[in-house]
């Protein structure tokens, strides 16, 4: 996912919405095991302490990911973007590769609007 928004972030693309529309994409509806990588539920670190260390190293490297992109933004803000992308990605795979899930990544682009500085640089 990280090399996919680069190379969008190359084409002119801020890297904000680049990552956004990545790991967003409509593509990672029907691609679980390819699409973008998200952290399982809490039950996974009650079962195994490996599989709790992978999700936190993920989970740590997304937040940091969203931060490199939204330089002049309070640190907090790279929690809550990270967590709209998880949560939403989590519920557009739940109702599926179809107008419902689609609708759900649509709506949750709107951190778009909401964050994205054209021209900002990244750290």
């Amino acid at each position: 996912m990280t090399r996919a928004a680069e190379l969008r972030a190359g084409k002119g693309v801020s890297a904000f919405r680049s990552l956004v529309e990545t790991y967003l994409a409509d593509d990672h509806l029907a691609s679980l095991e390819t699409g973008a990588r998200s952290p399982r539920s809490a039950a996974t670190c009650r079962a195994s302490r490996r599989l709790c260390a992978s999700v936190r190293g993920f989970v740590q490297r997304l937040i940091a990911a969203v931060r490199s992109t939204l330089p002049a933004a309070p640190r907090a803000t790279a929690s809550v973007v990270a967590g709209t992308l998880v949560g939403s990605l989590q519920l557009a795979r739940t109702l599926g590769d179809n107008a419902q899930g689609r609708a759900v990544l649509s709506r949750a682009q709107s951190l778009i609007q909401q964050h994205d500085r054209p021209g900002a640089v990244p750290r």
